[in-house]
């Protein structure tokens, strides 16, 4: 690879994988400096990013879906694991983030990118996991997968008492919930990529510094009421029946996090953790 591809170019490269329009997905810069200094005095940067979420899921969904709160709370959900990925992996302060709701073309499509260090650079720190993954390509298949981290280690289990510690789920919850509802999922990073969907799982080339997440989920428009619908009776239940999936997966694993992270598990503000939103002590 000789050439590398910009932010923009990314983000349009990802959108032409999973056969989306080819018109620029308007792009957002986060500043992941910025949110820290507004978890620093009050919230932990995990409940920030959550804040961020709904904002961002309230601004995509709106009032036109069926069941808008539920679907709202989904992609809150969507929304900040895919931001998450950034401040605990990537080593970098810039994300970019772009969504669009296209009830026409049947779908809605999100997208984060960062410059960061990539997926394979991130796990390779991780001795555990380095002798078996020696390229882009498994570095991607292994990331997929449940209770894959670069925090895992071996002689200390799970026993990170922060509530936000990294768990390794959050690629495998957005990739698990994706295929639950027939959409698809795209993780690029520095030379590779891998596209999950109906069809299978395919892998390929490319060349973006970073690491770039792409999730369409299909839409059906209700010619009746003129509203749009997703097909989520439940947020929780849908995350739960994700998780159960994970969590047998990553019992087959030697060297994952067996047990998902609180977040992983939903959204803060649902699962009646005391403290958000509390000043720490």
């Amino acid at each position: 690879m000789t050439s590398q591809l910009t932010v923009e170019q990314a983000a349009r490269f990802l959108q032409a994988i999973g056969g989306a329009p080819r018109e620029a997905l308007p792009l957002l810069r986060i500043s992941v400096s910025e949110l820290q200094k507004q978890s620093d005095a009050l919230l932990e940067l995990g409940d920030v990013l959550e804040q961020k979420a709904e904002k961002l899921a309230q601004e995509l969904i709106g009032n036109g879906a069926e069941n808008s709160a539920e679907v709202i709370k989904l992609f809150t959900y969507l929304i900040r694991e895919m931001l998450r990925n950034t401040p605990e992996h990537a080593g970098c302060d810039e994300i970019w983030f772009g969504a669009r709701l296209e009830p026409a073309e049947g779908a809605v499509e999100i997208m984060t990118l960062d410059e960061g260090c990539g997926v394979q650079a991130s796990l390779s720190h991780n001795p555990a996991h380095r002798r078996y993954i020696t390229n882009g390509q498994k570095a991607l298949a292994w990331a997929m997968k449940a209770g894959i981290s670069k925090s895992f280690q071996p002689a200390a289990g799970q026993r990170s008492q922060n509530p936000w510690a990294n768990s390794g789920f959050g690629l495998f919850m957005i990739s698990e919930i994706s295929r639950l509802l027939q959409g698809s999922f795209t993780l690029l990073s520095e030379e590779d990529y891998v596209h999950v969907d109906a069809g299978g799982t395919r892998f390929g080339k490319a060349c973006f510094h970073g690491t770039a997440l792409r999730l369409s989920l299909p839409v059906e428009k209700k010619q009746v009421t003129g509203r749009y619908a997703l097909p989520v009776e439940s947020a929780q239940r849908l995350i739960s029946q994700a998780l159960a999936s994970g969590e047998a997966q990553a019992k087959t694993i030697r060297n994952a996090f067996k047990k998902a992270s609180l977040p992983s598990r939903g959204l803060m503000s649902e699962l009646g953790i005391e403290g958000i939103g509390e000043e720490k002590c």
